[in-house]
């Protein structure tokens, strides 16, 4: 995933396209200005991450562009009077069609996206990593792995991929639920009970705060539909489940923290591949 600033291609647009306007026994000092801006503007496209894996005919031609910028200016330090000839001006005006017209193609061809607001979340957030926003109390209690699936979560939702997201922030609420069942009882249910109900039925023997247990039952009514390949979460959905998803992680590290489980939660967390 890269950010491109899409400004830049019409600045480049614009600096570039008055090199037609130029005519046989125009002196070169007078667009000067035209000259300088198109050729650093150039220089910058050439040298662009983005631009040389996506664009690389564009690429080819502003060298070419460079070229003739280059020469112009390298006659222009000789003395005597400069002007351009005939060949600069069929030169200037094939070149720059042909980038143009390159450049709309590979553009329109490339796989940009404008990705829009999703509630009240912020698409800056969800790139930069959904867990970052998570309750500083809560965040240095949740591994790499859990803060992964947020992030995917988060990533998937900015993306508008809603069932992704509900299936990656659910992933980070069960692995946390297992981490806190595991301290807070010492031991897991064995492998053919464990789902949903039977780590809830846990939480509330082991005395899980009410808060707690009301945002797990509600997840359980969600999660157990996107378990099946038919049933798809939209995009106002999942902006729901990953808000609750927050609440919900947020409410376990909570009662861990009051209950003073915080060292056994750690090495719960440490010992769920291993059971």
């Amino acid at each position: 995933m890269k950010l491109v600033n899409a400004y830049s291609f019409f600045l480049l647009g614009v600096y570039v396209h008055p090199l037609t306007v130029i005519e046989k026994g125009m002196p070169f000092a007078l667009p000067r200005r035209v000259l300088a801006d198109s050729f650093h503007q150039l220089q910058a496209f050439v040298n662009g991450d983005f631009e040389k894996r996506q664009l690389p005919t564009s690429i080819e031609k502003a060298n070419i562009m460079l070229g003739f910028l280059a020469d112009v200016f390298e006659r222009s330090k000789k003395s005597g009077y400069q002007a351009f000839t005939s060949d600069d001006v069929s030169n200037f005006r094939t070149i720059v069609l042909e980038f143009e017209t390159v450049l709309d193609k590979e553009l329109r061809d490339s796989p940009l996206l404008c990705v829009l607001p999703k509630g009240n979340l912020s698409i800056d957030s969800l790139l930069d990593g959904a867990s970052k926003g998570y309750a500083s109390s809560a965040l240095p209690m949740l591994d790499s792995v859990i803060r992964r699936e947020i992030d995917e979560s988060g990533t998937c939702l900015a993306y508008a991929r809603g069932t992704a997201c509900g299936f990656h922030i659910l992933r980070a609420v069960e692995i946390t639920l297992k981490a806190y069942v595991l301290a807070a009882t010492g031991t897991l249910p064995k492998m053919s009970q464990r789902n949903w109900g039977e780590y809830i039925k846990q939480a509330e023997t082991a005395q899980a705060s009410v808060t707690l247990v009301d945002f797990l039952k509600i997840l359980k009514t969600k999660r157990n539909p996107l378990m099946h390949p038919q049933d798809t979460l939209e995009v106002d959905e999942a902006i729901s489940i990953f808000s609750i998803c927050q609440a919900a992680i947020e409410a376990i590290t909570s009662d861990v923290t009051t209950r003073n489980l915080a060292l056994e939660f750690s090495f719960a967390l440490k010992a769920l591949p291993t059971l």
